[in-house]
């Protein structure tokens, strides 16, 4: 609603080499044409910087979100260049700031337009494949352009460390904050739109605390904006060594607030545990009403 951005963006030739861009620019520029930032790391240059798979704000580009303006980022190549494939990285700073991603764009070479239509949003994580970041575009279903793009795309080779700040981790981070850490608000701005700071990358410990339990309850406080009803497709629990712990239905209930005096539960969280988690099968999920003032614990 009020700021645009992404990650990065690449360009694969017929050959399957990256394009080389000589010059990048954006209209906006980037957040720092507003009158209350100046400095802020979030520039477009940031799109071409070759770190793609991350959640680290100095390796991004935000500007400000104007309704009914265009938003626009060109690039100019060395050389004259025949487009196999492009794909776009999504804005990931968190699971929550991904919705300032592009949606709707417009791809256009040389003044002609090539694509019209809808990149799939950022996941907020570091976890998983392109698909989770943003949109791979393809201009050609030749074999052996695809084949020599995947030789040069890091993202077909195998597992891909993935980068916060200048170090390489494994684990996923943890949540991000639901809110930026900003030094203040839109009313001392005098306007709508809120302030927005970047993370700066910080120092962390080779080692991580180990978590260990037997009972993990999980509150489920709220929705994406359904009003009605509230669901989950599935769970799933890693333990130190990278091995997802096993589960049974008996291992597993939701409750809420309005049963748990009653010892009751919600029907249907056996399916959470059944193994089937990437589906779109009502089978395999757990829904449940969701009333004013009621609280669901897993």
């Amino acid at each position: 609603r009020y700021y645009l951005g992404l990650s990065g963006v690449e360009v694969f030739t017929v050959q399957g080499e990256r394009a080389q861009v000589e010059e990048i620019s954006a209209d906006p520029a980037d957040i720092n044409v507003l009158p209350q930032y100046s400095g802020d790391p979030r520039v477009v240059g940031n799109l071409v910087d070759g770190v793609n798979r991350t959640r680290d704000d100095t390796h991004m580009w935000l500007a400000p979100f104007t309704p009914g303006h265009n938003h626009l980022v060109r690039l100019q190549f060395s050389e004259e260049v025949t487009i196999a494939m492009i794909r776009i990285w999504n804005y990931n700073k968190s699971r929550i700031h991904s919705s300032r991603g592009a949606r709707e764009v417009e791809l256009y070479l040389d003044g002609k337009l090539i694509l019209a239509g809808e990149v799939a949003r950022a996941s907020g994580g570091l976890q998983g494949g392109a698909e989770a970041f943003g949109e791979t575009i393809l201009f050609t279903t030749d074999e052996d352009i695809l084949l020599a793009v995947a030789e040069h795309d890091d993202t077909f080779q195998g597992e891909v460390s993935c980068r916060h700040g200048d170090e390489e981790v494994e684990a996923e981070p943890q949540r991000p904050s639901t809110a930026d850490s900003g030094r203040g608000n839109r009313e001392e701005f005098g306007c709508e739109r809120p302030f927005t700071s970047a993370r700066l990358p910080t120092q962390h410990s080779a080692g991580t605390s180990r978590l260990t339990g037997q009972v993990l309850s999980v509150v489920l406080a709220a929705t994406w904006g359904d009003p009605q009803y509230l669901g989950l497709t599935g769970v799933e629990v890693v333990d130190a060594s990278g091995q997802s712990l096993p589960l049974s239905p008996q291992h597993i209930e939701v409750v809420t607030s309005d049963l748990a005096e009653a010892g009751g539960n919600c029907e249907g969280a056996d399916r959470l545990v059944d193994g089937v988690n990437v589906t779109t099968d009502d089978q395999h999920m757990w829904l449940a009403p969701l009333s004013p003032g009621t609280q669901h614990t897993l």
